[in-house]
């Protein structure tokens, strides 16, 4: 059974390790009449997302329970990023959603493995609250599940979906990787003021012309600025976050969420979508001024351990 991994607290698990080339190969000159020198590995990458705001109507989920949606303010994404070392395929799936159950993970790893036996599957949500109940307890009542059946296998069947038509475009790519201790002035842990993770971490692959397919970004903070009475569907900060990497970097952007434990927070202010937007833009900024100094990132056979 493929291992499973609910909440990614580091880039790290990806396990494209950061290493140091011991060995460069022979140089032209060095060559003997009839040699050649093979080619250096590589990864094949591709990455892909699709829309998966539900229709208004929904339970939410993160405060309350009977808060039904009446619309939305920016879309919810399911994204993927496939990476290959001609062994193993490594799929990670980042949505926009308080966090799928260990059953809904179960049914599309096992989908996965159907058509890709050797898949290892890394899934990681966002946590926004301004999400579906894809839980079931955040309903009418206690005893009432806020679960949408037809949603939660609409969003099984695209997941599966979305890594076939990934896999289909998966080209040869290089990585680089940056990272720093950074920290937000309007992040704050509200339980434990000194218990707070502030590094910012970035992993971008780029085609064989350089061209991002794919950045990641590791952080760790709630997706909380929208409040309890927002009834407006939403990915809250990471709306602004997704904006702006788009406009500023091609290829798909996935936020993987950090180590929020329970109470690591944004200052929430007016509890506005502009301010939410406004949070998400200034970490996207930050991530994007990481990459101008990002090191190179040496292919290593891709390795996977779960516990």
């Amino acid at each position: 059974m493929m291992q499973r991994v609910l909440w990614v607290s580091a880039l790290w698990l990806l396990c494209v390790r950061i290493s140091v080339a011991t060995d460069a190969g022979p140089a032209d000159a060095d060559l003997l009449p009839g040699e050649t020198v093979e080619a250096a590995p590589q990864y094949q990458v591709a990455a892909g997302s699709v829309n998966v705001t539900p229709a208004p109507g929904a339970f939410l989920a993160g405060y309350q329970r009977n808060r039904l949606s009446t619309g939305h303010l920016d879309n919810l994404w399911l994204k993927a990023l496939v990476v290959s070392d001609g062994d193993m395929l490594l799929v990670l799936l980042t949505l926009d959603n308080i966090g799928l159950t260990r059953p809904d993970i179960l049914q599309i790893e096992t989908a996965l493995l159907q058509k890709h036996p050797n898949a290892k599957l890394v899934f990681s949500s966002t946590h926004t609250h301004a999400g579906p109940d894809v839980v079931g307890i955040w309903g009418a009542h206690w005893w009432d599940s806020g679960r949408d059946e037809a949603y939660l296998q609409l969003l099984v069947d695209q997941a599966v979906g979305l890594v076939d038509q990934t896999v289909q475009r998966l080209t040869p790519a290089t990585s680089r990787i940056a990272s720093a201790d950074l920290p937000l002035d309007w992040v704050k842990n509200l339980s434990e003021p000194e218990l707070l993770d502030p590094r910012l971490s970035v992993l971008q692959f780029v085609d064989e012309r350089e061209v991002p397919l794919a950045t990641l970004v590791n952080y760790a903070c709630h997706p909380t600025v929208l409040g309890p009475d927002n009834t407006l569907v939403s990915a809250d900060y990471l709306s602004g976050f997704y904006q702006t990497m788009s406009a500023a970097v091609p290829g798909e952007h996935l936020f993987l969420q950090g180590a929020i434990g329970g109470w690591v927070q944004p200052l929430q202010g007016d509890r506005s979508h502009e301010l939410a937007v406004s949070f998400g833009a200034q970490l996207a900024d930050r991530a994007l001024a990481l990459l101008i100094d990002a090191a190179p990132n040496p292919y290593q056979p891709l390795y996977f351990a779960a516990s």
